[in-house]
């Protein structure tokens, strides 16, 4: 955790998907805590909508990443899925998505 809590800058992908391990969310959130106290920079990607990314973090660590910076939020069309798949801005800063 200590690691994780030092290094310059963290970056983290698909936030929200666990292995189901017992404590990786309290591990997870403890590593938020210490980079917040620290004013070090984070950054988290998910494929998940910003409501599910709070429901996993819990709204403590949440709030703690969104206190100084911010939740940026790239709506395009999802590779993926092909082109028929459009998102929805709206449902998914409602988190609905």
């Amino acid at each position: 955790i200590r690691g994780f809590s030092e290094v310059g800058l963290l970056s983290i992908g698909e936030v929200g998907k666990t292995f189901g391990r017992d404590g990786e969310g309290a591990h997870f959130c403890d590593v938020i805590d210490r980079r917040y106290r620290a004013l070090s920079p984070a950054l988290l990607l998910s494929g998940e909508s910003i409501g599910g990314v709070e429901k996993y973090l819990g709204p403590d660590a949440f709030d703690r990443l969104c206190r100084n910076g911010g939740r940026r939020l790239f709506d395009w069309q999802s590779h993926r899925r092909g082109r028929e798949y459009k998102s929805d801005t709206a449902a998914c800063l409602r988190g609905e998505l």
